[in-house]
């Protein structure tokens, strides 16, 4: 799945513990004003220990409890991951996750 949104360009998937953001995926650098203070607290700590870099980057893969975790991060605002994290063809992780139990 992609986030390509707001200067965030991201990719990841679903793994057996949460939702993996792959090395390379890049967070936008601002955060919007309402975004709760545990989110921004977490990508504090993300920058601090060298998980992202200076420059917004994933330095190597790492994994969230959940896809929604996962894109807020990225997007730097309160996100519903299973509507935001898309396939290349543009398809809903919530959708693709509904096919699989179809």
């Amino acid at each position: 799945c992609a986030l390509p949104i707001w200067g965030a360009a991201a990719k990841g998937l679903v793994v057996a513990d949460g939702f993996a953001v792959l090395k390379g995926s890049t967070i936008a650098s601002p955060v919007v004003p309402s975004m709760a203070e545990s989110l921004r607290r977490l990508r504090d700590s993300l920058l601090e220990k060298g998980i992202v870099d200076a420059d917004f980057h994933f330095v190597k893969d790492h994994i969230f409890t959940s896809p929604s975790l996962a894109a807020a991060i990225v997007l730097g605002r309160n996100a519903n991951g299973r509507t935001e994290w898309k396939t290349a063809g543009n398809k809903a992780l919530r959708d693709v996750e509904e096919d699989e139990l179809a």
